[in-house]
């Protein structure tokens, strides 16, 4: 029998109300009260870097958090920032994508104004730290550890 990590929904809404989710996996091993903890953990800065409204949060052994909440004006789930980490195996990468990141955090000025993200705001940085903090994995099971870059693209709604 495979064992797989313990699957990390966010779920958000634009402006428009188009959805988006995001995926993460949590490392195996941990109690339910370290699992709810470190999605507490990385749900505040997510959504400081997000302009839509997060409306749930799930964790694959049935634990929810619905959240009312108004998405902020201009939100757009179809705008993403997509994070590129480090793993644990050589050569190998994991992306997280952002949607409806929010435009204060996007580089405004220089060669990379509009294409990346800014990596300096604090609220970025927390982000980060919060998911480089050894309790998140890829979805295919690696370790994340390092941000190597980012970039500003669109999906589809």
């Amino acid at each position: 029998m495979i064992q797989k990590q313990p699957l990390v929904v966010f779920t958000l809404h634009d402006e428009r109300l188009s959805v988006s989710r995001m995926r993460f996996n949590l490392r195996k091993g941990y109690s339910v009260a370290d699992m709810m903890e470190a999605v507490d953990n990385i749900s505040l800065p997510l959504s400081s870097i997000c302009k839509g409204a997060f409306t749930r949060q799930s964790v694959t052994i049935s634990y929810r958090n619905d959240a009312a909440g108004l998405p902020d004006a201009g939100s757009d789930c179809t705008k993403v920032a997509i994070f590129v980490f480090t793993t644990d195996i050589e050569g190998e990468y994991a992306e997280i994508e952002v949607p409806a990141i929010k435009d204060e955090y996007i580089v405004s000025t220089g060669d990379t104004a509009g294409l990346e993200v800014d990596i300096t705001h604090p609220s970025v940085i927390a982000f980060v730290d919060a998911l480089t903090s050894g309790v998140w994995v890829s979805l295919f099971g690696y370790d994340i550890f390092e941000l190597v870059g980012t970039v500003i693209g669109q999906r589809s709604a």
